[in-house]
């Protein structure tokens, strides 16, 4: 992965769980339990997008689809905002799009 798309995937989760935190704040002193879907929502798509960008290295499959869940999960709870869900989708577009090494170069060394 490349190490501006691992930094972007890093502050779009962390950009997540904040507002999941904030959106925790808002839950705990309304006392709305509807809204602990949206609490679980950002903090889980924040937390798999982070996860996706941590194994990126590991597992690219994995990581792909971590970061397809997030960003969806995200997008969905997010939608108000119209920027976050773009980045997300554009972080998504990223992560998909990208190019996996040459054989060569990966520890396996098999096609």
């Amino acid at each position: 992965m490349r190490r501006g798309l691992w930094w972007f995937g890093i502050v779009m989760g962390a950009l997540l769980i904040s507002f999941g935190i904030a959106e925790s704040v808002w839950v705990a002193t309304t006392g709305d339990v509807g809204l602990v879907f949206w609490v679980l929502s950002l903090v889980g798509g924040g937390a798999c997008i982070i996860a996706g960008a941590v194994l990126a290295e590991r597992s690219r499959r994995l990581s792909t689809a971590l970061t397809v869940v997030g960003g969806i999960l995200g997008a969905l709870t997010t939608a108000w905002t119209v920027v976050v869900p773009v980045l997300l989708m554009v972080l998504v577009v990223l992560r998909l799009s990208e190019r996996r090494p040459p054989a060569i170069l990966r520890p396996e060394g098999r096609g």
